[in-house]
């Protein structure tokens, strides 16, 4: 249901008077994604002011006692997030919970639902069945449907043609041509099998890369609440909010990658009903200028560095804070160079998945690929009309779709960050990262 365009779920029969809480068309497991996608569309966002204070956000010095104490006071009491009004009097409606953890706030479901919308188009599959051989959806048809069209009018064109007797010679001498086409083939194979090689490697070092920034999301906060102490440590009420508010930025991060990664506009979506989205898919982690500034990117504004600048420097915060209270160095210097460690390979997997992004296989290989490959099967085509006819059309009908078919796989999987159906699940990947710095701020609480 979330394929369709916003226009049409807007005047269509999911747009209606139901209630946040109500069925769509009894289609229950679909209540939570149409909402989240209702509410995407419409001035909600525009409505909602969520404000969020934190006591090490601003430029104030962490070590000061008297600063940080009243601060983390008036932070327990600031904490936010939305709660679904789930009364059925009305359509769907979010309001400010004062009493929401950083916990609730990172498991909001709504939230989650947002990010687990943005893999509504990709694919699931049972590897163990056969019967996947009789769907399309996956294909990349797309790509292959115009030259596989004018490659079977090229072959009943000449099928027609060569079906005259005027033709006889020429049909003749095409059907002599068979010992000198065929060669083009090893060639071509050649060039194929490289092209889908390169592409499941790229597809495999993207997936290696995303896999790379849920790990280091898991240690980077594990170790991060390990060093704000516990409940027995005096100075840990000071550093409950930091740990809060990394724990935060944190979970933007995966974030800010998918959006970076993804094209900046979709198919069916106007720009602001994108932006509305992602809006909602930050959900109360963030103040709302914060989460401009994450979202408003532009070529001297990438979300991603943003909120990598922003977790350094509050491990320098935490790091200089706890140097306060120790006057030990050593322990603060491995801290904070192992935190440090963990940011910079979350900066190098970002780099991973951008390397790939941008850079395609080389413009002269894949000229050199599609030339040859077109030049044989419309050999071939000829060829085959003038030794068998009709009779040749639907085989080699099947085996250009079948070398056609290699090409748009090979598209489809060397830049794996779209909204396709065989793309990675960017989505997915954010809500594992939230699960993860959730459950361990619940394991090392107090």
């Amino acid at each position: 249901l979330l394929t369709f365009p916003p226009k049409m779920v807007k005047e269509g029969r999911h747009s209606g008077g139901e209630t946040a809480a109500g069925p769509y068309d009894n289609v229950q497991q679909k209540e939570d994604e149409l909402s989240v996608l209702r509410l995407s569309l419409n001035d909600t966002w525009q409505q909602m002011n969520v404000r969020r204070k934190s006591s090490f956000s601003g430029d104030s010095d962490p070590s000061a006692p008297e600063a940080t104490e009243k601060a983390a006071s008036k932070m327990r009491k600031k904490r936010q997030s939305w709660k679904r009004n789930d009364q059925g009097n009305g359509p769907s409606v979010y309001l400010v919970d004062d009493e929401t953890s950083a916990v609730d706030a990172i498991l909001s479901q709504d939230r989650l639902n947002a990010l687990l919308a943005c893999d509504i188009n990709t694919l699931m599959y049972n590897p163990h069945t056969w019967c996947i051989v009789l769907t399309l959806r996956g294909r990349n048809i797309k790509m292959i449907a115009i030259p596989l069209a004018l490659l079977t009018i090229w072959g009943i064109f000449w099928i027609i043609l060569l079906s005259y007797n005027q033709f006889q010679n020429v049909r003749e001498t095409i059907g002599e041509l068979d010992g000198l086409i065929n060669p083009l083939l090893v060639p071509v194979s050649f060039l194929l099998v490289f092209r889908l090689g390169r592409a499941a490697v790229r597809f495999w070092d993207a997936r290696k890369a995303v896999g790379k920034i849920v790990e280091i999301c898991r240690a980077f906060i594990s170790t991060m609440s390990v060093a704000c102490g516990n409940a027995d440590d005096r100075e840990y009420e000071q550093l409950v909010s930091l740990r809060d508010d990394i724990a935060r930025w944190t979970c933007v991060f995966p974030i800010a990658v998918k959006n970076f990664l993804q094209p900046s506009t979709r198919k069916g979506w106007d720009t602001d009903a994108l932006l509305k989205k992602r809006r909602f898919e930050i959900g109360s982690l963030l103040l709302d200028e914060e989460a401009d500034a994450v979202l408003n990117t532009s070529d001297n504004n990438t979300g991603p560095i943003l909120v990598l600048d922003r977790l350094r420097k509050m491990v320098w915060k935490l790091t200089m804070y706890r140097a306060e209270k120790n006057s030990a160095g050593g322990p603060r210097d491995m801290l904070y160079q192992q935190l440090n460690v963990h940011l910079d390979t979350l900066t190098g997997a970002w780099g991973a998945c951008e390397r790939i992004n941008g850079t395609p296989l080389p413009l002269v290989y894949v000229v050199h690929l599609r030339t040859f490959l077109l030049l044989y099967l419309l050999l071939w085509q000829m060829e085959a009309a003038a030794n068998h006819g009709w009779v040749a059309l639907p085989t080699v009908f099947a085996a250009s779709w079948g070398l056609l078919g290699i090409e748009a796989a090979a598209v489809e999987c060397e830049r794996p960050f779209q909204w396709h159906g065989n793309h990675l699940p960017l989505g997915k990947m954010c809500v594992v990262s939230s699960r993860n710095v959730a459950q361990t701020l619940n394991n090392l609480r107090g």
